[in-house]
């Protein structure tokens, strides 16, 4: 569709552009580029702010939180994240993982999972595949390992277990260490 197209509608193009933004901080934040994140933190801001979806005047703050993260700071990546929130249940799912990792990193895993339970019942359409529920049932049995609630974490345990039984080295070097964490003793 050329941009003349999109005239009628003022407030699509910017949601096509702050969710392609989105998509692009993701990959700044796995590559480590915190100039580029700043720098797209700020432009979706302005962007989103056109936007007629609510969501994409929040997308800025979880380009925050990434930051934050990669920086260190998971204090100011937590409320990031937080303010990042559009929905619990239909949202960027890794706004919500980033939420939860920066609540595991400042020692408040009963927050962490309470964070990530809603993502077990997301839409799994959309904005609902992009993170992908082993990662989910990942940090919440670490969560819940570090809250204590070692039965349940052992549940989402067994989850993880059977969806990475041919996963790469990394996950399984990931899932040893999770193992040894719930284990009595």
């Amino acid at each position: 569709m050329a941009y003349a197209d999109w005239a009628p509608m003022p407030g699509l193009l910017p949601h096509r552009t702050t969710w392609l933004m989105a998509h692009l901080a993701e990959a700044r934040a796995a590559a480590g580029d915190t100039v580029g994140l700043a720098e797209l933190a700020d432009s979706m801001a302005v962007i989103g702010a056109q936007s007629a979806y609510g969501r994409d005047r929040r997308l800025h703050h979880h380009v925050r939180g990434l930051l934050f993260a990669i920086r260190g700071r998971p204090y100011q990546a937590a409320a990031s994240f937080r303010m990042g929130e559009y929905s619990p249940t239909f949202n960027l799912g890794q706004t919500r993982l980033g939420w939860a990792r920066s609540l595991l990193a400042l020692g408040r895993p009963a927050e962490a999972a309470a964070v990530l339970d809603p993502l077990l019942r997301r839409v799994l359409t959309s904005v609902g595949s992009y993170s992908s529920q082993a990662e989910v049932h990942f940090l919440l049995a670490q969560a819940l390992g570090e809250a204590g609630k070692v039965e349940a974490a052992r549940h989402h345990l067994a989850w993880v277990e059977k969806a990475w039984a041919d996963a790469d080295p990394s996950c399984l070097d990931r899932l040893a260490t999770l193992r040894r964490s719930l284990s009595p003793g």
